[in-house]
């Protein structure tokens, strides 16, 4: 039956092989050439601004705050974060839009363990317990109290309810959201101020604050940047998968919960807390802090930079957007002052600042210019080397009599 089921094999020809090497080359060279220009308009400016050698970890805040003048400060006191500021010169005029990324090294993102840490039900709106891709990737950010004794307290709330600690699930949960990178940067071209990245709320509308003393209104003209529009249409619209969540009482996310925790009853009796720092466990949990790490913040699940956050890099060196300038930066010298709270010792990590424009293909895309063109020109020499060929054998290399050999069919008697 096979042998008698009509079929098409096309066999090429050597000029039609050759003629369409030469088309290709004819694409790809010229389309290399053009994406090289392009990329070479394309601008980058790199800043990498965290200090190996003086790491801000939780001993340099407290130091820090003991160098304001409080000689034995409070949890509540101690600085959420440093303040580092690096120079920087822009060598070019770079034209708005001018995206802004962080670029983290060192971090593998694309780890299973850590993909799988996270609730897609629950960031979508649909639960509000943590129903975890993978049961054993949550922990130890599932629930307060997992990551520090299991959870061994009982909660006293101001409408009398009690709940142990390991009923109260975080909103969002997993390892993907307790690791989202949260340092914040302020921009300046002298004393004017480009963007200050912590003027938005959640969804990127721009909120007032105050920057060197003076009140900054939320305007494009004092804070000429943008936050939204730096995830994925997809993540963030309609029904997509970041969806604001009214938690109740049995979540902890951004907000706190709906009862304000009151009092702290350890279940354990050998586990006791000073005064101070019991009073600032029940602070950090009505702030919407993570369990016994006052000053790190739960993200908000409709959060802009979450949705870019949990979107895994493939590679242990990344970038992502972080906001987007919109007017021009002009050659010159700028600082950025960091809030540092994201520390990267415990990985041998680094971070950086990016600035960079874009061209019809993207940012800095050398290499596929490279590559179109290496193709473009192997394919010129093999359309060559073809139609050479072909111009001295016709035939192939055969005899007159062994080509008419080949054209006989396979199952046919020989010829005489």
């Amino acid at each position: 039956m096979q042998m008698q089921t009509p079929s098409w094999q096309p066999e090429f020809s050597t000029p039609w092989v050759a003629s369409g090497l030469a088309l290709t080359t004819v694409v790809f060279i010229p389309m290399g050439v053009l994406i090289l220009i392009a990329s070479e308009k394309a601008q980058t400016v790199r800043v990498r601004y965290d200090n190996p050698n003086s790491p801000c970890d939780y001993l340099t805040r407290l130091q820090n705050t003991k160098d304001t003048g409080i000689t034995n400060p409070t949890p509540q006191q101690v600085l959420p974060h440093c303040d580092t500021t690096v120079s920087f010169e822009i060598p070019e005029t770079m034209d708005p839009p001018v995206f802004l990324y962080y670029e983290l090294t060192g971090f593998y993102q694309n780890f299973r363990r850590l993909v799988d840490s996270r609730s897609d039900e629950q960031l979508s709106g649909g639960t509000q317990d943590c129903a975890c891709r993978d049961n054993l990737a949550c922990p130890p950010q599932e629930h307060v109290g997992q990551y520090h004794n299991n959870g061994d307290w009982s909660l006293v709330f101001n409408d009398t309810s009690v709940k142990q600690a390991k009923d109260v699930p975080y909103g969002p949960c997993g390892q993907m959201a307790y690791t989202m990178f949260n340092d914040s940067f302020v921009l300046k071209e002298g004393t004017k101020l480009i963007c200050d990245s912590s003027l938005f709320d959640a969804r990127g509308e721009r909120v007032a604050g105050v920057i060197d003393n003076r009140p900054v209104p939320p305007t494009e003209f004092e804070n000429p940047c943008e936050k939204k529009g730096i995830a994925w249409h997809g993540d963030t619209k309609g029904s997509g998968r970041y969806q604001a969540m009214e938690l109740n009482d049995k979540t902890l996310g951004a907000q706190g919960m709906t009862q304000a925790v009151t009092d702290i009853i350890p279940i354990n009796t050998d586990t006791t807390f000073s005064p101070a720092a019991e009073s600032a466990l029940i602070e950090g949990f009505n702030k919407g802090h993570y369990w016994r790490e006052y000053g790190h913040q739960i993200p908000l699940i409709e959060d802009l930079d979450l949705a870019v956050w949990m979107r895994p890099a493939t590679l242990p060196t990344f970038k992502k957007l972080h906001r987007k300038v919109i007017v021009p930066l002009v050659k010159g010298t700028y600082t950025v002052t960091v809030k540092e709270r994201y520390p990267v010792q415990g990985f041998d990590g680094e971070k950086a600042f990016v600035l960079a424009t874009r061209t019809w293909v993207g940012g800095n895309n050398a290499v596929l210019g490279v590559a179109y063109t290496i193709i473009g020109s192997l394919a010129c020499a093999f359309a060559i080397a073809f139609l050479l060929g072909h111009m001295n054998f016709p035939k192939g290399g055969y005899t007159q009599e062994q080509f008419d050999l080949l054209e006989q069919d396979a199952f046919s008697k020989p010829r005489d």
